[in-house]
């Protein structure tokens, strides 16, 4: 059953908590968490499926001060940009307050294999308070980073079936027959369509957060 905390009227917080879990191996001893961020700007989510970051961590890893980090970190438009500095850092800190919070009260669940935390973001931003980049550029940018992958056609029915292997993105499976697009440097895997849309909007890698536009 997900349930909801209203941060404010623009940030939530879903949760919901799994005890059936057959496919994860290192959680045996200890539950984990598992935070995605979501972003909803002027109606328009950002990324397949809604997901534009997940991270996963031990409960015993899970405290204020590295949540906020992370959530600054991964956060796909800084909350500085929507808010007014001050403001951001409140809500940060608001935000990974209760996600500990939150872990704390679900760690003596008899059971319990993980908790599943999305925090939904959304904003409607008036065009003059937003800086865009030109469509254009924003094209230029996207095709230069998107050159720099290696790019295949997932094919091996039996290492898909060994694997599992799942875009970080969009957290669909990747399938037999798909695109799929192989970052330098860092060698993580994403679906084509994912990558390229998540490089209309950002040059980092969405899982390591290696700078593409460096290489």
């Amino acid at each position: 059953m997900v349930s909801i905390i209203h941060i404010n009227d623009n940030i939530h917080i879903f949760y919901n908590r799994n005890f059936n879990i057959s496919d994860i191996d290192d959680n045996a001893g200890e539950p984990y968490l598992l935070l995605s961020l979501v972003y909803n700007i002027n109606g328009e989510r950002m990324g397949d499926d809604d997901i534009v970051a997940r991270s996963r961590h031990k409960f015993s890893d899970c405290n204020p001060s590295s949540l906020r980090d992370l959530i600054e970190e991964k956060e796909p438009i800084p909350l500085d940009t929507l808010v007014d500095q001050e403001d951001a850092e409140i809500l940060r800190d608001r935000i990974s307050s209760t996600i500990t919070r939150l872990v704390c009260d679900c760690a003596g669940d008899e059971g319990l294999k993980m908790l599943q935390v999305v925090v939904l973001v959304e904003f409607n931003i008036e065009e003059e308070e937003y800086v865009y980049i030109e469509s254009d550029d924003v094209e230029l940018l996207r095709d230069r980073r998107m050159n720099l992958l290696a790019k295949n056609v997932y094919k091996n029915v039996a290492m898909a079936e060994k694997e599992n292997d799942a875009c970080s993105i969009c957290l669909h499976e990747m399938r037999v027959g798909e695109e799929v697009a192989c970052t330098p440097c860092c060698i993580h895997r994403f679906h084509c369509i994912c990558i390229s849309r998540w490089f209309e909007i950002s040059g980092l890698c969405p899982l390591c957060r290696f700078n593409i536009d460096s290489f």
